[in-house]
C-alpha cells in the first residue's frame, strides 16, 4: 500500500517538472498578388523560432511549363506562363508551463473526394496525466502525385482547382502508459473542373485527383478540461461581367469580423485549430472548382473573432463569381499562464529547386 508521503510526492510530481515551451499557429493564411491561382503547393510549418511557408499555383505563378505529350492536343492542355508573388502571413501563440506536457508527431495521407485517415502516435518526453487536445500546427498539401486513373496528358503537380479541403483531428486519448497519445487524422481534397475549352485534359481527369497532405500534430496533455469552440462561415459574391475577359468583376470584400465572433472561457485559455473544411463554389451543377486569390484560415482571442475566408477575386482571368462555405473547431484549456501571441508576414516568390520541388521560405518570430 502506498503511503500517504508516497501520494503527495507522486501528486507533486508535474508542478516540479521542467517547464515545457510550445508555439503553434492560430492563423495562416496567402493571397496572391497578381491573379487568382490553381493550387498546386501550400506548405506551414512552425517551430519556437520560425515560421516556415510555401505557395505554389502552378505555371502562372512559376514560369515553368511541363512537357507535353506528342500524343496530347496543344490547344485543349493549356499552360500560361506567369511569375506571380504570394502575400503570405502566421499568426501563432506559445506557452512557458509546468502544468502541461506537449508532444508533437506528423500524419502522413493521400486524400482524395472520399478522404484518407489514419491513427497517429504521438509521444511525450516526459510522463503525461490528465485530459489531452490536438491542435494542427502545420500541414503541406501537394498535388505532384500520380492520378488514380493512371498517366494522362495532364500533369497534377500544375495543381487543380478544389471544390473540398479538409482537415480534421478527432478523438485525441492519453496512452495507459502516459507516455504518448493518439490521435485520429483524416483529410480531404476534392478538384473540380476549369469549364474552359483551353483546359479540358484538366477536367478529363479532375476526379483522379489522389493529393499527399502531411499534417502537423501537437498533443497537450494535462489537468484542464476541454472546451470547444465551432466555427461556420460563409460568402457568395457575383461575377458582375458578361464576357470574359473580364477586366473589371465584382469587388469581394472581406467579412465584417465583429460577425465572426469567438468568446473563449476563460479569456486567457490556450486554443488552438483542430479541423478546419473548406468547399468552394458550393451548389455550382457544373462541379465548378476554385481559382483561389485568397485563402485565410484564423482567429484573435483578445479581439474575439474567429474565420475562414477565401476569394477568386482577379481581373482578366476571372471567370466566375464565387461562393465558399467553411466549419472549423477552435480546442481551448485554460493553462494558468499567460499565452504569448505574435504574428509574422511577408512577401514571397515561388520558389523551386532543381528537381522541381518547393523551397520553404523562412519567417522568424
Amino acid at each position: 500500500m502506498r503511503t500517504p508521503a508516497l501520494l503527495l510526492i507522486l501528486a507533486v510530481l508535474p508542478a516540479c517538472s521542467a517547464p515545457q515551451t510550445a508555439t503553434w499557429p492560430t492563423g495562416w493564411s496567402y493571397g496572391w498578388e497578381g491573379f487568382n491561382h490553381r493550387l498546386s503547393y501550400a506548405g506551414y510549418a512552425l517551430t519556437d523560432t520560425e515560421a516556415s511557408v510555401a505557395i505554389v499555383g502552378g505555371t502562372s505563378t512559376t514560369g515553368i511549363r511541363p512537357p507535353l505529350d506528342d500524343s496530347c492536343d496543344p490547344d485543349t492542355c493549356k499552360e500560361y506562363r506567369a511569375v506571380d508573388h504570394a502575400n503570405v502571413q502566421v499568426d501563432w501563440a506559445r506557452v512557458t508551463t509546468r502544468k502541461a506536457t506537449f508532444g508533437r508527431a506528423t500524419a502522413q495521407l493521400v486524400a482524395d473526394a472520399a478522404g484518407d485517415s489514419q491513427t497517429l502516435t504521438v509521444p511525450f518526453d516526459r510522463h503525461a496525466r490528465g485530459q489531452v487536445t490536438a491542435w494542427i500546427t502545420g500541414f503541406t498539401i501537394d498535388t505532384d502525385h500520380a492520378l488514380s486513373g493512371g498517366p494522362a496528358c495532364y500533369d497534377p503537380a500544375s495543381g487543380w482547382n478544389p471544390t473540398h479541403m479538409a482537415i480534421q483531428l478527432d478523438n485525441a486519448a492519453l496512452a495507459s502508459d502516459g507516455q504518448s497519445a493518439t490521435v485520429d487524422v483524416s483529410a480531404i481534397f476534392e478538384a473540380g473542373k476549369t469549364l474552359e475549352d483551353a483546359r479540358q485534359c484538366i477536367d478529363a481527369v479532375n476526379d483522379q485527383a489522389l493529393v499527399p497532405i502531411s499534417v502537423d500534430v501537437l498533443v497537450v496533455a494535462g489537468n484542464f478540461e476541454v472546451a470547444t469552440y465551432p466555427v461556420s462561415d460563409s460568402m457568395s459574391y457575383t461575377y458582375g461581367c458578361t464576357g470574359i475577359p473580364c477586366t473589371e468583376p465584382d469587388p469581394q470584400p472581406d467579412p465584417d469580423l465583429s460577425q465572426r465572433p469567438l468568446v473563449l472561457d476563460p479569456a486567457g485559455a490556450a486554443a488552438g485549430w483542430s479541423a478546419f473544411d473548406f468547399r468552394f463554389h458550393v451548389d455550382d451543377p457544373d462541379d465548378r472548382g476554385a481559382y483561389l486569390r485568397t485563402f485565410q484560415v484564423g482567429f484573435d482571442a483578445s479581439a474575439g473573432w474567429a474565420s475562414g475566408h477565401a476569394t477568386n477575386y482577379s481581373r482578366v482571368t476571372q471567370l466566375s463569381g464565387f461562393d465558399y462555405a467553411f466549419t472549423g473547431q477552435i480546442d481551448a484549456v485554460d493553462l494558468g499562464v499567460d499565452v504569448e501571441y505574435g504574428s509574422v508576414s511577408d512577401r514571397i516568390d515561388v520558389k523551386l529547386d532543381d528537381a522541381g520541388h518547393p523551397v520553404f521560405s523562412t519567417l522568424p518570430l
